[in-house]
């Protein structure tokens, strides 16, 4: 990954994950299931995420950032993660883990804090909102990233209505990417 501390704006794609009913898995499950469960997500997460030319910037409690130079591994990646999750469920006392993804890009501020490395940037709020959006195993997409990638990624993405959001300016574009569907017209073709 290029991104460097600076103080000034840079490109990047930003990717969010938040586990589904994560409070009530941690009811139901318990805390040690869970956490357990949670620490073989992140374990995966970091394996795919370093095949992919991503940064970790940091874990937020059932989920976590990450930054990338390009959209397409972005995309690469969160569709790798989905894919391997659906395939090789992680199961929280029986039930498996579901994650929904977020990506948008645009300019970011990489800044070391006292905490570790930090993103600052509209881009980085937008792609948190955007995982409420996404259905779960799915990746919602917005538009700015959907114009940088590839015809044939495109062409795997499906368009919905616009995405509103209370803390947001304006609606964005948004596309959902279903790696499941995604893996069927790969193979279809």
């Amino acid at each position: 990954m290029g991104l460097e501390e600076s103080p000034t704006p840079k490109p990047a794609t930003i990717v969010f994950a938040d586990v589904v009913r994560f409070s009530t898995l941690v009811a139901e499950a318990g805390d040690l299931a869970t956490s357990q469960a949670l620490h073989g997500f992140l374990d995966r997460t970091a394996r795919l995420q370093q095949q992919w030319h991503g940064r970790m910037v940091k874990i937020v409690g059932d989920g976590f950032l990450a930054v990338f130079d390009n959209p397409s591994d972005a995309v690469g990646f969160s569709a790798a993660l989905q894919d391997s999750i659906s395939r090789e469920p992680i199961l929280v006392g029986g039930s498996p883990l579901q994650v929904r993804v977020g990506i948008h890009a645009g300019r970011v501020v990489l800044r070391e804090t006292s905490y570790g490395p930090e993103v600052f940037g509209s881009a980085v709020t937008t792609a948190a909102r955007l995982t409420s959006a996404a259905p779960p195993g799915c990746i919602a997409i917005s538009g700015t990233v959907s114009d940088l990638l590839s015809g044939e990624r495109q062409a795997m993405l499906r368009p919905v209505a616009p995405f509103f959001d209370k803390n947001l300016p304006g609606s964005i574009a948004v596309s959902i990417l279903d790696p499941r569907e995604a893996v069927l017209q790969h193979e279809l073709k």
